[in-house]
């Protein structure tokens, strides 16, 4: 599966299996949507996407841990993204709907 930044603008340092390489690779990732070949660190992506060999440990150093700030941070990203279109909606519809009264007022006189 190819990498895929998604779809919005943020740029988070994650990792994808390249199987042409064969090795896990970095990408900036923008925040939602993608695929399933993102991992947040290279244990994972090697973990899950890496051929099955004697020792797999060369591909990553053993004190490589998750990022909390990242996760964090995408899912904060995402949350305020969707919270502002969603009010972009709200303020769109109600704009729409009063231009519609004051039609219907136009009208009735």
């Amino acid at each position: 599966m190819e990498k895929d930044p998604g779809s919005f603008k943020a740029s988070y340092t994650m990792w994808c299996f390249d199987p042409l390489e064969r090795k896990c690779l970095q990408f900036l990732y923008g925040g939602c949507v993608g695929n399933e070949n993102r991992f947040l660190t290279r244990r994972e992506c090697y973990q899950r996407c890496a051929p099955k060999s004697a020792d797999n440990s060369l591909f990553w150093d053993e004190d490589e841990e998750i990022n909390i700030g990242l996760i964090v941070g995408i899912i904060v990203g995402c949350v305020s993204i969707i919270v502002l279109l969603v009010t972009l909606t709200v303020v769109f519809l109600k704009k729409k709907k009063k231009k519609k009264k004051k039609k219907k007022k136009k009208k009735k006189k």
